[in-house]
């Protein structure tokens, strides 16, 4: 993907998105805004010799795929009235 693409699409972000799962994008996406001096990386296991090769780490995402139909079932509050 193109910086100018990424730019575009975070200028004209009025409300949540769906971006690619990968590594670059999301390196990318938080450069945009300003990070400076990280990396993602994808982690296929979160045992401690796969996470110490990783070296330092300053946090996890999890990814999962959406699910409408179990989406409807869940009866927990969420955040989509919140107002910041």
């Amino acid at each position: 993907p193109s910086r100018r693409r990424w730019t575009a699409a975070i200028t004209e972000m009025t409300d949540w998105c769906t971006i690619e799962s990968d590594p670059g994008v999301f390196t990318e996406l938080v450069e945009q805004m300003g990070v400076k001096g990280v990396q993602f990386e994808e982690v296929y296991s979160l045992d401690s010799g796969s996470m110490q090769a990783l070296g330092e780490v300053h946090g996890l995402i999890f990814l999962f795929k959406w699910q409408q139909d179990l989406a409807q079932q869940d009866d927990r509050p969420t955040a989509s009235g919140y107002e910041d």
